[in-house]
């Protein structure tokens, strides 16, 4: 119990996070569009927080499940989580030459670090793979979210893991895409994977929730409809009971009558 109520106040200083990052972003954007540039950086660091914040807030509430696959996919989702957010903001804030792994600003070589070139290949390393970790946690907090569902219907089962499989495939697809060396070719050549997947992911996202939505309703209502037949039901049952202990009170007399008589 304490350990639920830790978690949930943790999902809600997540969520209030979240929020405020994301109306900073807002802000910014405004202020930008108004007076002049702002510093990209932090207005990057601030929606890539907000991001993390949204994912951190899922992986936190989905630790309460009973499953233990759902609950080692969300540890998994917040530790790579991150990952992808510590490398962003190394990205963003060239902390490679603040830490003096390289420096760019010169071509050749110095002591104790890399020449310009080697910079940008590190660089683009770093990016692939801060890439590749965002898709994991995508791909294993949509998983885990769906996992928890309790699909009931068939369709709705249908529903999840045709979304689970079209968003793994999608994944891969573009982690493919993005480490091949000519990755304009591939995407060329992939295109139509790319798509079809795609649409078939967000139409399992947007379609699912709301048959979820739906089953959920119709129990309601159908609950409902079970209180309120089990009410008539206790109605009858007490006008029956009403009427026999009337009539055996009005039985009393007569044989009160009798036995004198």
């Amino acid at each position: 119990m304490k350990q639920a109520n830790q978690l949930s106040r943790l999902r809600q200083f997540l969520l209030y996070i979240s929020i405020s990052l994301f109306s900073v972003c807002a802000l910014m954007g405004i202020m930008a569009a108004l007076s002049g540039p702002v510093d990209w950086r932090i207005l990057t660091t601030t929606l890539f927080t907000a991001v993390a914040s949204l994912f951190a807030m899922g992986g936190v509430a989905r630790l309460e499940d009973d499953q233990r696959l759902i609950k080692t996919l969300s540890v998994m989702s917040l530790i790579v989580n991150a990952l992808w957010l510590l490398g962003a903001l190394i990205l963003v804030w060239d902390l490679l030459s603040s830490l003096g792994i390289c420096n760019t600003n010169i071509s050749s070589e110095f002591p104790g670090g890399y020449d310009y070139m080697l910079c940008g290949q590190l660089e683009e390393i770093l990016t692939k793979l801060t890439v590749t970790v965002f898709i994991i946690t995508s791909l294993t907090a949509l998983i885990a979210k769906f996992l928890s569902l309790n699909a009931k219907n068939s369709i709705i089962s249908g529903l999840v893991t045709l979304t689970i499989s079209s968003a793994s495939l999608l994944s891969l697809v573009g982690l493919s895409i993005l480490w091949q060396k000519h990755g304009g070719d591939v995407l060329t050549a992939n295109w139509q994977l790319l798509t079809i997947f795609g649409i078939l992911t967000v139409f399992g996202l947007v379609v699912t929730p709301v048959l979820m939505r739906a089953q959920a309703y119709k129990q309601k209502a159908q609950a409902v409809s079970d209180e309120e037949r089990r009410r008539l039901r206790q109605e009858i049952e007490q006008e029956v009971r009403a009427e026999l202990a009337a009539e055996q009170q009005s039985d009393k007399p007569e044989d009160s009558k009798d036995g004198a008589e």
